[in-house]
Order: structure tokens, then C-alpha cells, then sequence
């Protein structure tokens, strides 16, 4: 049994770290300000978190693909990055890039029909599934196909991307796969159109949360995926994860409502906090994608937070390499006895 001793508010803005990265920064803690004794421990519970979501939905994790055309090599497509109000804009995109790379291979393509409709929200009825036509102009396309790579063990955004979420298609996770299309692909025998068709609902985003992660080693557990790219598998291993904080329209906002800080907290294993380091990232362990390379150190991606501090005693055992021996009940003389009956030799006592 653990007992309160003490708790203090530690308030956080990430602009003003020692590394100076709003994303990735390290703290500097005075050597006394977090410290526990013998048979205590510190415990670290979120309470607040506050920023602008400053990036875009669509971006360098989750809009590129990989095509070939005609038995030449593999060349990427990436949808422009941005936030996109309907998935016709998304799939409108696609359509130029793939125009463009279908003009770039020496053939001569335009857009045709391309669903998800124009000019319907996402909450309109429909079963969000893409489809673009691209109507023939001159000499059709033998062969085309299009994908959409998660390969575990690569970080380049050609082979490890969530392009497949956004654009309802089957992921491609082996690097030797290269003719499986991530998406229903028919080249028309007497035009030549393409049509390229999704097999799942199209999204506009692939992170609702970010994971806010410190270096403090703890005792908490996560996935393998939240760890290493593409790493699918059931093990679970120590993590680095300290929350996970909702994404909103605009906004990144975490709020802990309850006193006893049972929400989001890492039990620390030192007694002594002089250093912590932290870094926000997607579900997969990436890095938040910026919309310009300075933007963490001169731009607007910054966040503000507020962690409690708590300083625990540990009860009886709380040690796992411990040895409690029985407490031995000190020798007490039986005042009673002897007040009645005194001593052998003396006799009963008078009053």
C-alpha cells in the first residue's frame, strides 16, 4: 500500500526547452525540486495538455503510392499535402498525380468519373469507396499497378505509409511483392481507360490521437507497432509512452478530471528527477509531420502542459528483493499477577 507524502504542479511550454524543438525538447530540473526518500517513489500523472493542431490530415505518413506502368520501374505518387474538406478532393488529387505519371511514362491519359461524389459532406450517405476513371487519349496502358506499401523494416515514407488507410486499399507488407495492386485495377480492352477502385471506406486523416512519449524509463507496457514500423505481432514490451492525447479539428486537447490522477502516469524508477527528455509522435512511433522543416524551431508547433509530481511512501513489501522478517512483540511483565499475589518470597501485597 502506497501513501500520499506530497504532490507538486510542474507547468511546461515546449518553446522554451533546452534543445529548443517544440516537438522534441528536453527539461532541466533543479537537483532538490523532485526528490524521493528511502522507501519512496515518484509518480508523474498528466493533467493538462494544450496545442494547435498545426499540420495537415493528408501528408508525408499516409500520401504516397507507388506505380508502375508497363513493366517499367516503380515511381512514387503523392497526394498533395493539405486538409481536405471532402474525399472528392482527395481522390480528385490522386487523379492529376496520376495523370501526371501516366504522362511521364510516355502516355497520354485524362480524369474521367471519380467517386466519392463532388460536394458531399462525409456524413452524406454513401459508402466512401474510391473510384477514378482515366479516359485513353492515344496508346492504353498494358499493365498498371498501384501501391499502397506498410513493409516492416523500412522508414521512407515510399515503403512505410499509411496511403492505404486514406484510400480504402489493401496494404502491400513484403518488399518482394511487386505486382499486387493495392486496389481493384482494369485497363478497358477496347479503350484503354484505367479504373482504379478502393475495397474500404476512404478517410480524410489516419492520427485521431498523438502519443506524447519520455525518456524516463517506467513500468508501463504497449504494442510492438507503437514502437517499431509495421512490427504487427501481439507482444508487449516496456514503453516509452507517456499519454495519448485526442486530436481535434484544430485543436490537440487532453484534460485529466479526476484528483486522484487516474488517468495518464508513469511510475518513475529513480528517486532523484534532474533530466527528462520528451517527443510527440503518430500510433507508430513517427514523428509529427511538418509543413516546413524549421517549423518545431521558428514556426507554430509548440505545445503547453501541466504534470503533478507525487511523492509516495511504499508500504510493507514493497520491495520485491526484500526480506520482511515478523515484528517481535516487545516483553511486557504481567503487572497483575504480581500486584496480587507479590513476590514468593514477600507475600501478598497490603493496601
Amino acid at each position: 500500500m502506497a501513501t500520499l507524502l506530497k504532490s507538486k504542479l510542474v507547468f511546461i511550454d515546449s518553446d522554451f526547452s533546452v534543445n529548443g524543438n517544440g516537438d522534441d525538447f528536453a527539461l532541466d530540473f533543479h537537483p532538490t525540486a523532485i526528490q524521493a526518500g528511502e522507501r519512496q517513489f515518484v509518480r508523474m500523472t498528466l493533467q493538462e495538455f494544450h496545442g494547435y493542431k498545426n499540420w495537415y490530415n493528408i501528408n508525408s505518413t499516409n500520401n504516397t503510392l507507388m506505380l508502375k506502368v508497363d513493366g517499367g520501374a516503380f515511381a512514387a505518387v503523392s497526394i498533395d499535402p493539405n486538409n481536405y474538406e471532402t474525399y472528392n478532393d482527395i481522390a480528385n488529387n490522386l487523379a492529376d498525380k496520376l495523370v501526371a505519371a501516366l504522362t511521364a511514362a510516355g502516355l497520354t491519359y485524362t480524369k474521367g468519373a471519380i467517386l466519392p461524389q463532388a460536394n458531399k459532406i462525409p456524413a452524406s450517405t454513401g459508402n466512401r469507396k474510391l473510384s477514378i476513371t482515366l479516359t485513353n487519349g492515344a496508346t492504353a496502358a498494358s499493365a498498371f499497378v498501384l501501391q499502397a506499401r506498410e513493409i516492416s523494416g523500412y522508414s521512407d515514407v515510399n515503403n512505410y505509409n499509411d496511403s492505404f488507410a486514406v484510400l480504402g486499399g489493401k496494404r502491400i507488407t513484403a518488399a518482394a511483392d511487386t505486382s499486387s495492386s493495392s486496389f481493384g485495377v482494369t485497363i478497358d480492352g477496347g479503350t484503354g481507360n484505367i479504373t482504379i477502385t478502393g475495397f474500404y471506406p476512404m478517410q480524410r486523416s489516419t492520427s485521431e490521437h498523438i502519443y506524447l512519449r519520455t525518456s524516463l524509463v517506467n513500468d508501463n507496457l504497449g504494442t510492438k507497432s507503437m514502437h517499431s514500423l509495421g512490427n504487427h505481432n501481439e507482444t508487449m514490451s516496456g514503453t516509452n509512452i507517456f499519454a495519448k492525447i485526442p486530436v481535434h479539428s484544430e485543436f490537440v486537447a487532453y484534460s485529466e478530471s479526476s484528483s486522484q490522477g487516474t488517468g495518464y502516469f508513469v511510475d518513475l524508477s529513480v528517486r532523484n528527477l534532474t533530466h527528462a527528455t520528451f517527443s510527440l509522435t503518430d500510433a507508430k512511433s513517427r514523428r509529427l509531420p511538418q509543413v516546413a522543416d524549421d517549423q518545431n524551431t521558428k514556426g507554430n508547433m509548440n505545445y503547453t502542459f501541466v504534470i503533478r509530481v507525487d511523492i509516495f511512501a511504499m508500504g510493507a513489501g514493497a520491495r520485491p528483493n526484500e526480506l520482511l522478517l515478523p515484528e517481535v512483540p516487545a516483553p511486557r511483565q504481567n503487572a497483575e499477577e504480581y500486584l496480587i499475589t507479590g513476590r514468593a518470597d514477600r507475600g501478598r501485597i497490603k493496601f
